[in-house]
């Protein structure tokens, strides 16, 4: 569904004006998940902000038509170069991203953090705020800072 909502600004507009829940789950916030979240305002105010920093599309269109491309061949960057902290965080069930290449990139950055997470889809660390946001702040609370 991305590549079609990336040919205009008025879809997914239109869209996510007639049915926001069918953009939700087309990121992988499964109907039960949207049906435990919904009375949550915070989170759902946070899931309408995600869809407002990728819509409209046009400004980052060719950068997110690459970023498709890229993750389906997965070129082969020397990720065990890496030296930075890093903290890796993906869902089993993200349709965007596969979890495969989550797992892949922790498994291959020396020392990275990895929070699995069993669902939530591209927008788990929404959808999960109580296990990520910690875990991003201990995470952020444990880098060295430079001075």
């Amino acid at each position: 569904i991305l590549p079609l909502m990336l040919r205009s600004d008025f879809i997914p507009w239109c869209i996510y004006a007639l049915n926001p829940d069918f953009v939700h789950r087309s990121n992988g916030v499964n109907r039960d998940l949207l049906a435990q979240i919904k009375p949550d305002q915070e989170k759902m105010d946070l899931l309408s902000t995600l869809f407002t920093t990728t819509f409209p599309a046009s400004p980052r269109r060719e950068g997110m038509i690459n970023d498709m491309g890229q993750a389906a061949i997965f070129p082969p960057y020397p990720l065990e170069r890496i030296t930075a902290p890093t903290l890796v965080i993906h869902a089993i069930d993200d349709p965007i991203v596969p979890f495969e290449l989550g797992e892949f990139t922790a498994r291959s950055i020396p020392g990275a953090q990895f929070l699995k997470l069993s669902q939530g889809g591209h927008f788990c660390c929404v959808t999960h705020r109580e296990q990520a946001v910690p875990t991003i702040n201990n995470f952020l609370n444990r880098c060295p800072t430079r001075a």
